[in-house]
């Protein structure tokens, strides 16, 4: 389809997930990528073009060169502070740091986030994979491919011994993958699995996932994990019971990321395990109405992300955007989890919110929590830091149903105040009367699907799919979001201290 509309123009689909690619003809060979090279990688469909999960390397090793542009890069870590400022961040946590290249990453960060002028302060989670294969010398391999986990955290503890740097932290934890993404369904899902038939991914698989839990148990790092589905969630659970077993340890704070869909009996055992959940309460708002017809069904499609759940077995659960699959706003994040309203208006399990105070402690002192600073941020106490959000509404008075139009006018940030020159309400605010209109019209017309050629996944067709209702979309939004940052960051300095 894409060589035959366009034969001679390098074209990439790129899915909203960032897991997954499809190319034409032109863009494999503008890449310089060989069919002897990487046809038989289990996550490559060379014939279809299809580059996904951990197929999905050599794309990003080719786009680097272009992404990592100073003009690029820089500018764009520039408008995500702006952006993140505008939502009442004052910290934030890179869980993949060490990625690309951790010297590259921390002078750009540096860059961005200059002292005595910056608004908030990033707390680097290391990748362990990347760490571990750079420091082998492996390249990044299939989802069984052996890792060198040790390697990777000698490295890692030579970089964290130094402490913090200004504006940008080092967290003691690592991070580690289960299975694949939720906005392409490819997370691991147990029997019945996928209603259309398809299969989910690994990212590690579960043996390779064990032995770097083991290892950064053995060595008293906190583990953070990538896992989406209850598939995936089965394999975390086996390799945090052995790391348990082998290497007991009181208050480690795993943390499970993400969390679309994992079973009732699945929460008991994280909680008996003492595990934590790090979640995006957005999956539910953007996906529970599409996977109710498509891929998981209704049962499992409304019990998306069960906070309630994880918090009435004893977890601590935080919420986080994985910006750009949710808008980088906690105010929008807290009002997801406490009110489960998907696009249409729709409540999905109601037994699964939070409270507001619940929902509010998600994205302050308990995500603080998760990356072991709850004694420095997160709270507003004698002996802190002053960092904190000046909103023009009390949210307790506003309720669930006002949290999104609560704006945030200014922030605090180590006794320094930022004013948001534009303060305005949530990115789902404007969208949701549209949604509630969209949906008596869904409730009169339910979109069709059509299956993939080969994949066998299905996708739905129909006038929710890309309309303007369509939250699931970020890009329109996005677009808003960058708008709204370029007037901010033109504003004449004299205007920001006048207020």
């Amino acid at each position: 389809m894409l060589d035959a509309l366009f034969p001679e123009t390098p074209v990439i689909l790129w899915q909203r997930s960032f897991h997954e690619t499809y190319l034409n003809t032109a863009a494999i060979n503008q890449l310089g990528l060989q069919a002897q090279d990487w046809q038989d990688h289990p996550q490559i469909d060379w014939k279809r073009g299809h580059f996904f999960e951990t197929g999905f390397k050599p794309i990003l090793m080719g786009l680097l060169p272009y992404f990592l542009r100073p003009e690029w890069y820089g500018e764009g870590l520039k408008q995500m502070v702006d952006l993140m400022r505008m939502g009442g961040i004052t910290t934030a946590g890179d869980m993949l740091f060490g990625a690309i290249s951790p010297e590259y990453e921390l002078a750009a960060l540096h860059k961005a986030l200059p002292e005595g002028a910056s608004p908030l302060r990033v707390v680097n989670v290391f990748d362990l994979r990347s760490f571990s294969n750079r420091t082998s010398g492996a390249e990044l391999g299939p989802p069984d491919q052996a890792i060198a986990f040790d390697r990777g955290l000698e490295a890692i503890e030579k970089m964290w011994v130094d402490g913090p740097q200004g504006h940008v932290w080092f967290a003691r934890g690592i991070k580690l993958f289960a299975d694949g993404a939720i906005f392409s369904q490819l997370m691991k899902m147990r029997w019945p699995g996928y209603l259309d038939g398809h299969e989910g991914e690994w990212l590690m698989t579960p043996e390779i996932l064990k032995a770097g839990v083991l290892e950064a148990f053995k060595r008293d790092w906190t583990v953070h994990v990538h896992v989406n589905g209850d598939g995936g969630m089965e394999a975390v659970l086996d390799a945090l019971k052995e790391a348990q077993r082998q290497f007991p340890r009181f208050d480690h704070r795993f943390h499970v990321h993400h969390v679309g869909y994992h079973a009732q009996a699945q929460t008991s055992q994280l909680a008996a395990l003492g595990a934590h959940a790090s979640v995006n309460p957005y999956y539910l708002h953007a996906l529970g109405d599409d996977y109710a017809q498509v891929g998981l069904g209704p049962e499992r499609a409304t019990q998306l992300v069960r906070c309630g759940s994880m918090v009435r077995q004893g977890m601590r659960v935080s919420l986080h955007s994985d910006f750009m699959m949710a808008p980088a706003e906690p105010l929008t994040l807290a009002w997801c989890a406490a009110s489960r309203q998907t696009r249409t208006g729709k409540i999905m399990s109601p037994s699964e919110r939070l409270t507001l105070h619940q929902a509010l402690r998600a994205v302050t002192i308990d995500a603080a929590w998760a990356l072991r600073l709850d004694d420095e941020i997160g709270s507003i106490s004698v002996g802190k830091r002053a960092d904190f959000a000046v909103l023009d509404a009390d949210p307790f008075a506003s309720g669930v149903d006002g949290l999104l139009d609560v704006r945030v006018m200014a922030t605090i940030f180590e006794g320094q105040i930022h004013v948001n020159p534009h303060p305005s309400p949530s990115s789902l605010a404007a969208s949701r009367a549209a949604s509630h209109d969209a949906s008596t019209a869904s409730a009169q017309a339910v979109p069709s699907a059509v299956e993939a050629s080969s994949a066998k996944r299905w996708r739905l067709v129909g006038g929710d799919c890309n309309g303007i209702s369509d939250r699931c979309d970020l890009v329109r939004t996005w677009s808003q979001w960058l708008n709204k940052a370029l007037l901010a960051s033109s504003v004449p300095t004299s205007v920001l201290k006048n207020g």
